[in-house]
């Protein structure tokens, strides 16, 4: 049989920047900011950034992303959480430093300086999204917002997922 309801958790231990030695959340809880933002909590990955594209796998641990056959569902990393370390990862929202009502969050970590309103898709350079194609796989839910700046720059997303192969053009 399934799981018990025990209904929504109301409350996460510590700010979407805070990059935990120990878990102080249940890997993969969600969180919803008063902007209405989402996040996921997962262990991190080795040379993980702020900012970068990971894949988040099922046990709470994550995948840097690359154009390489990854699937799975899409988060951006809000600090550079190391293996050692967890974090939250943004799944819903729009990623970006200034945030609504100018709470500090992370920009995603975009190649591409004309991304706006633009689809994304996973780099050859890890944890990195583009707006060309040709670069790589395709993160369905994920769209360019304003210009990127240094391969730093805004992104909307709808918990965002790579499939796992290269989309053909429309």
């Amino acid at each position: 049989m399934g799981g018990n309801k025990v209904g929504a958790a109301l409350g996460s231990a510590g700010l979407i920047t805070d990059v935990d030695s120990t878990p102080r959340n249940p890997l993969g809880s969600e969180f919803m900011d008063e902007n209405g933002n989402v996040y996921t909590y997962a262990k991190g990955v080795a040379s993980l950034a702020a900012g970068d594209w990971a894949i988040l796998n099922a046990d709470g641990t994550v995948t840097r992303s690359l154009n390489t056959p990854l699937a799975g569902p899409v988060g951006v990393a809000m600090a550079a959480i190391d293996n050692t370390h967890y974090g939250w990862f943004q799944i819903d929202g729009l990623v970006s430093a200034s945030g609504a009502l100018g709470n500090t969050k992370q920009s995603a970590n975009i190649a591409t300086a004309s991304a706006d309103k633009l689809p994304l898709y996973m780099s050859s350079t890890a944890g990195r999204a583009t707006t060309t194609q040709a670069a790589g796989q395709a993160i369905l839910g994920a769209w360019g917002s304003g210009a990127s700046v240094a391969n730093v720059g805004d992104a909307w997303i709808s918990r965002p997922f790579a499939p796992g192969f290269t989309l053909a053009s429309a």
